[in-house]
């Protein structure tokens, strides 16, 4: 075992949390976030978002998604179009989010789209990101026009236009990837 992934082992288990699955993923992701962003972008960000989505498990579904990155149909399709090299190695189709090297090419190729979508967000840039991935991003699209900004005052801006359910799961999805989960991964990013 090199160095790195005896750190990545340690990290993993120092957080009280059991290296499982997730190794077995950790170099594709590694190659997709250096394709699609750079060297220096944080793996641990991607493993700790695939850790909240679907804790590593490539069958997870919920009401209205699949696989490890939890993709909705359309959402699937519509990205698989307008990034044709995500369906590279394999081509999409309706089970293509159960297909892990699909659904973390996606995951990786969709968080740069809507991270390039939310520029000039400052310190918000990622928070933001992560939501709109979670709600969608013509939510925090709309939110951005709230008086007072969505910065100072999310629940009162987010109410304006979704339940408070989905307020409160989509406000709360930032938080759990990048202060809970993240730590958990940090020798990813060594």
């Amino acid at each position: 075992m090199n160095t790195v992934a005896l750190l990545a082992l340690l990290s993993l288990t120092a957080m009280g949390h059991e290296p499982g699955p997730e190794m077995k993923y950790r170099s594709f992701l590694t190659r997709q976030v250096r394709f699609y962003w750079d060297a220096q972008q944080d793996i641990s960000t991607f493993a700790a978002q695939v850790r909240q989505e679907s804790g590593w498990d490539t069958q997870a579904r919920s009401s209205h998604a699949t696989g490890l990155a939890q993709f909705t149909p359309p959402t699937a399709q519509w990205l698989s179009s307008i990034h044709l090299e995500i369906n590279a190695q394999t081509p999409f189709s309706a089970e293509s989010t159960l297909d892990w090297k699909w659904s973390l090419r996606a995951l990786v190729c969709y968080d740069r789209y809507l991270y390039g979508k939310l520029a000039n967000t400052g310190e918000q840039q990622w928070p933001l990101t992560l939501r709109a991935y979670n709600g969608g991003l013509g939510w925090i699209l709309k939110e951005r026009s709230c008086k007072g900004g969505f910065e100072t005052s999310p629940y009162e801006c987010c109410r304006k236009f979704r339940a408070l359910e989905s307020c409160r799961e989509n406000i709360s999805y930032p938080d759990l990837i990048l202060n809970k989960w993240k730590q958990a991964y940090a020798g990813w990013d060594r």
